[in-house]
């Protein structure tokens, strides 16, 4: 499936009782670039808690070097997400108060809570033919 820069997504909201909503996202492609970007982010991150735990007696002997091998693994990881959700909103379908989605990296099933009554979520694209 690919994707021009921006793309509004239909979305199912639906609870574990089946009760069931429209939803709607706006879906983005990563450029290359954005997507280095986050697999330097990440692998930053894993050094960042590797050099933050060698002050630490008997921690410094393990998880240094661990989160240093990690690094490489861990910008994989960024790199490979080529889509990003940006924002998507729907109503909860237990009690129909509006749920704000913010940035998430895309996954075609997810789920969230409603913040309102708390209750999980769960949210499913539909299928692009």
């Amino acid at each position: 499936m690919e994707l021009a820069q921006d793309q509004i997504r239909d979305a199912v909201i639906s609870s574990l009782d089946s009760r069931t909503k429209p939803g709607h996202f706006t879906v983005r492609r990563l450029s290359n670039s954005e997507r280095v970007l986050a697999g330097l982010k990440w692998w930053g991150i894993s050094w960042a808690i590797a050099l933050a735990f060698v002050p630490f007696p008997g921690f410094h002997f393990v998880l240094p070097p661990l989160f240093l091998a990690l690094g490489p693994v861990a910008f994989i990881v960024g790199f490979r997400a080529r889509l990003r959700i940006e924002n998507g909103r729907s109503n909860c379908p237990n009690c129909g108060a509006v749920v704000e989605f913010s940035r998430n990296r895309y996954r075609e099933r997810f789920k969230d809570r409603c913040p309102t009554c708390l209750h999980e979520i769960y949210v499913a694209f539909e299928s692009v033919h």
